[in-house]
């Protein structure tokens, strides 16, 4: 076996090096050589699954010297939801220490079987954890398996002390339907040495592959989707056909204000003694619901949600005809001068209509939890849900509630809460919001980059009678303002990031190749791995399938009311207009305030702005409160309205709409308000005379802005990124958004030159220098940052200098760097690095045009780096 090659190997170098290197440097083993016995089954999904040890039956692709005689056999009948819910795992029961590279080698094989899905494949995936909170991973190595044994290899360093029996070797294999054979099993662990390959930095977030979020998003109860094609009749027209969800004028383009849908509903059979409603996501525009053609309700309001109680129709085991007929354009959302009453988005009162949010048919007990707004607060370690329940019955009825949040898959023994109400009586007919509080002192964290989430299953039992249960997800994570900063779980949050619009003006560029649900998974991907770490839904509501992705990526989202401000507004009825969006904002915070995504909710966007000047500070305040009265856990701006008399301040183009910055990068401080978060919600676009040179100076000009103290910095937009992630203009900016970062301050101040010009700063051979760097730290966790500068001529290291800093996360230091300039002619290249204890987290090369100066001669190999 190649492994036992290998720490053979190792044991035989040692000997030919001093005793006291070898004693640093032995490997050592941590799980015995052919190690199957230490091979558990682990997962959620177990009864899809089953472990054998069985005798190697094909040796190829082995080596003539693999000695080992058996394999353990994973059966994976069905694929899961998410791949670790079926997994293998060992648990050496030996200690590990920080630093340690630990090699872990198998040999494995595998096939499909027959019940496989189409275009699935045989693979799974390895990677080192830690048994307990903050669960680090390393060496992850993800593999597609053939009917050969591959031999698997990953050497990783140990990112933690990992006492026994806390870190744990999982092979995920819940991919497919699929059977997978591991046989030699092993691994060493060796010490640290003096000199080690210096790893390529990761300069954007590492992911694993997207899977769509309707798999890890638990069904809120008895549902079926009512999604697919419907019949579609548009106003004047024939009858045709349309998606659902979808907007008609966008696919296929119907240029019509009203139309209706239509469609046959199968009710299940064994859905008996309760209410059956038909609970509409979102429909653009105002809508009326029939069943077998008589109407059950109507709604007014875009992309908000209601729901239609077809009881009346809905017998178990049997069919109803659903129809909808959808109004755009037209009377109640705008008046007779087709001005709007009610938030529009974007040009919304003349395009994107229909149903455009999902659909579902529900199950409901006669007394219901209607809604429950989970509300976790990490000061006071509590969770907090108020459930709205509901008695349609016609009669009193006395009901308790019993609850829990788990991980899913998480067993009792995992950090839990556990609600029990005291059974109340409600008359018929009436809704009551009844408050559960449970204390919780070390749950599992949401964090962007651990976004754990957890289930919430809520029972209400009449007696011991089961009338009415479901389940919603959410994250235990609190967001709230402190000394003029964003605080997430009491870290200070600098949000950089941009801006992206689902109900949008490209959208058949961007809507269908970056938004759809095929798409947008990995559209999330992209922007993390660019250093995107919040995205604003602009101009309007984002599906809730939207935000689900967002939830479990860890993408932080600001969510955007559609009160938006364009001339056609001009003209409307202000009062009415005003009324109407503070019932929408209310409404539509109701329908997204769980996920725990969202951090920050924007009231409005530019109703102040001077090109409209529609709504004063005070008139735009309303709309904030409108938010409270459904939501107090979160911070709320006005994005473009700094105005506005609330806790925040949110400007737009600073520099000038359709502009490019003028003066220095890092002279912005005085747009801060000493008392507000304040951010720049939009700047610099990357459409209009500008655009091509903005996309380099977004990667600029954002140096400057975080050094200036603000607190959400947002270019407009950096939705390109996506089409080019490896060019020279992405890479400065995805260096200029990196969490951890060392920026030259005076190389930052010459603008965009330097990067597409080569237009370098020049230099005097043998001159001393002084260079003022900032160390940005906005990592989550961690204050230990160990700085290097280099300077190199021709490749070669001709001066260097490091230095241990500690900053607390969400802070940075000024950090003065001085070293004589080699006296070489031709060019100089400054390396700034950044390191977390081993683990490369920024790299930036600046270069620079020597030239002959009166201090020729040599140079001191020393770079000073003095204390902030």
């Amino acid at each position: 076996m190649r492994v036992l090659f290998f720490a053979l190997f190792c044991l035989v170098s040692l000997l030919l090096i001093p005793t006291a290197q070898a004693q640093t440097s032995a490997p050592r083993p941590i799980l015995a050589a052919d190690a199957l016995g230490m091979l558990s089954l682990q997962g959620s999904s177990l009864r899809d699954a089953s472990l054998e040890i069985v005798p190697v039956e094909s040796r190829d692709g082995l080596p003539p010297d693999a000695n080992f005689t058996q394999a353990a056999r994973l059966t994976v009948r069905r694929a899961s939801p998410r791949p670790w819910h079926i997994q293998l795992q060992a648990t050496p029961n030996t200690l590990v220490r920080e630093g340690e590279r630990v090699l872990v080698s198998f040999w494995a094989r595998g096939a499909l079987l027959p019940e496989a899905s189409a275009g699935s494949r045989p693979q799974i995936e390895f990677r080192m954890e830690k048994s307990t909170a903050p669960y680090l991973e390393a060496g992850v190595k993800e593999v597609v398996l053939g009917p050969k044994w591959q031999l698997i290899q990953t050497n990783a360093g140990a990112r933690d002390t990992f006492a026994p029996g806390t870190l744990h070797l999982n092979i995920r294999a819940g991919f497919a339907a699929q059977v997978v054979e591991i046989a030699g099993l092993s691994a060493v662990a060796t010490p640290p040495t003096p000199k080690k390959k210096r790893p390529i930095p990761a300069m954007g977030r590492a992911l694993p592959p997207w899977e769509p979020a309707q798999t890890g998003a638990p069904a809120l109860r008895r549902q079926i989707s009512l999604g697919g094609t419907w019949k579609f009749t548009p106003q004047g027209g024939a009858p045709n056909a349309c998606p659902v969800p979808e907007y008609w004028d966008a696919r296929p383009a119907f240029d019509v204000d009203e139309a209706t849908y239509e469609r046959v509903v199968t009710v299940p059979a064994d859905w008996r003694n309760g209410r059956v409603r038909v609970d509409f996501e979102g429909v653009a525009g105002a809508a009326e619901v029939f069943a077998n053609d008589e109407l059950v309700t109507s709604h007014v309001g875009g992309w908000i949600p209601f729901s239609a109680d077809v009881s009346r129709w809905a017998k178990a085991g049997e069919s109803f005809r659903l129809k909808v007929r959808v109004r755009g354009g037209v009377a109640p959302v705008v008046d007779e001068n087709k001005r709007p009453l009610w938030p529009m988005g974007w040009f919304g009162h003349n395009s994107r209509f229909g149903i455009c949010f999902p659909v579902w048919l529900r199950a409901y007990g006669e007394v219901a939890i209607e809604d429950a707004f989970i509300q976790p607060s990490v000061r006071n370690g509590t969770l907090t849900v108020d459930y709205t329940l509901r008695n349609a019955d016609s009669r009193p009825r006395t009901v308790s509630l019993h609850a829990f949040a788990r991980l899913p898959g998480g067993s009792t023994t995992l950090p839990a809460a556990v609600f029990n109400v005291a059974p109340v009586t409600l008359a018929a007919g009436e809704t009551r919001v009844l408050r559960a509080l449970a204390s919780w002192k070390n749950p599992r964290l949401w964090w962007p980059d651990d976004p754990a989430l957890y289930n919430l299953s809520s029972t209400l039992r009449e007696r011991v009678e089961v009338i009415d249960k479901e389940t919603r997800r959410f994250g235990f994570r609190e967001m709230w303002i402190e000394n003029g900063h964003y605080k997430l779980n009491g870290v200070r949050a600098n949000l950089l990031g941009t801006s992206t619009n689902w109900h949008i003006e490209r959208f058949d560029t961007e809507r269908y190749t970056q938004m759809g649900a095929d798409s947008w998974g990995k559209t999330v991907d992209g922007l993390l791995q660019q250093n995107i770490r919040v995205l604003r839904m602009h101009m309007a509501p984002v599906p809730p399938w939207m935000l689900d992705v967002c939830d479990e990526k860890g993408l932080m989202v600001i969510a955007e009311s559609a009160v938006y401000a364009r001339d056609y507004l001009r003209g409307s009825d202000k009062a009415r207009y005003l009324a109407n969006a503070r019932i929408w904002n209310e409404k539509w915070v109701r329908s997204q305030r769980n996920h725990a995504s969202v951090v920050l909710w924007s009231a409005e966007n530019e109703m102040g702005r001077s090109f409209l000047s529609w709504l004063s500070g005070a008139e735009m305040l309303t709309l904030g409160d409108a938010i409270r009265r459904a939501d107090t856990s979160r911070p709320v701006i006005y994005d473009g309205d700094p105005e506005v008399p609330d806790q925040t301040a949110t400007l737009h183009y600073p520099e000038g709409y359709l502009e490019e910055p003028k003066g220095g990068v890092y002279g912005w401080a005085k747009l801060v308000d000493p008392k507000r978060p304040t951010g720049i919600g939009e700047f610099l676009t990357d459409y209009g005379k500008f655009g091509e040179r903005n996309k380099w100076w977004q990667g600029t000009w954002t140096r400057g802005l975080r050094h200036s103290g603000f607190a959400d910095v947002r270019p407009y937009t950096l939705m390109w990124v996506l089409k080019e992630p490896d060019s020279p203009r992405a890479r400065n900016l995805r260096l200029s958004l990196a969490p951890v970062a060392l920026f030259d301050k005076q190389y930052d101040e010459r603008g965009i030159e330097p990067l597409i010009n080569a237009a370098y700063p020049a230099l005097d051979g043998g001159a001393r220098v002084r260079r003022t760097l900032v160390l940005f730290n906005d990592d989550w966790r961690g204050a230990k940052l160990s700085v290097r500068v280099e300077v190199k001529t021709g490749g070669v290291v001709r001066a260097q200098g490091r230095r241990k800093i500690e900053v607390p996360p969400g802070h940075y230091r000024e950090l003065p760097c001085e070293f004589e300039v080699p006296s070489d002619a031709g060019a100089m290249d400054m390396v700034l690095s950044v390191f977390k204890g081993d683990a490369l987290k920024f790299e930036e090369s600046k270069r620079f045009t020597l030239t002959p100066g009166a201090f020729a001669g040599a140079t001191s190999s020393v770079v000073e780096l003095n204390a902030p």
